[in-house]
């Protein structure tokens, strides 16, 4: 048998109402992430799920995310902070878990299914068995809704 692998289903969606993405100009994203706990600690502020971090020209970059209370917390805390910014876009996140391995096969049908709904994403990454969607916040429900007909 040539098709030895299993063939790739969608299995469940599961999301992150709110993701923040909090901004610094410093590269040690070492250094920055602990800074941003210490500033965290200092205010009594649970430190939340940390879904990315990222270093670039401008700086070191942190995706979060967690309970809305800390969530909220961190909203108002952060505007007083000069070393941090919190970028004012609403994001969420949308994963599509699938069986077997992700395949481009099943990107190119996510991507697909959102295109024809008119829906769009800031951002796509794949792990081992899923597709991981960062979007608007505004447009999530929409998103899941779209990707539940791949299931």
């Amino acid at each position: 048998d040539l098709n030895m692998f299993e063939s790739t289903k969608a299995l469940s969606i599961n999301s992150h109402e709110t993701v923040l993405r909090i901004s610094s100009n410093g590269k040690n994203p070492a250094q920055e992430l602990k800074s941003l706990i210490q500033s965290l600690e200092l205010k009594q502020i649970p430190f939340p799920q940390l879904l990315e971090t990222e270093v670039n020209s401008e700086g070191t970059h942190f995706l979060i995310t967690g309970p809305q209370e800390i969530i909220q917390a961190i909203k108002a805390e952060l505007p007083s902070q000069t070393r941090y910014s919190l970028e004012k876009q609403e994001l969420s996140t949308v994963t599509l878990t699938c069986t077997g391995i992700t395949s481009p096969e099943m990107t190119t049908c996510v991507l697909t299914t959102l295109q024809t709904a008119n829906l769009h994403f800031v951002r796509l990454f794949t792990s081992a068995m899923s597709i991981h969607l960062l979007v608007n916040k505004n447009e999530r429900q929409e998103v899941i809704q779209a990707l539940h007909s791949l299931i």
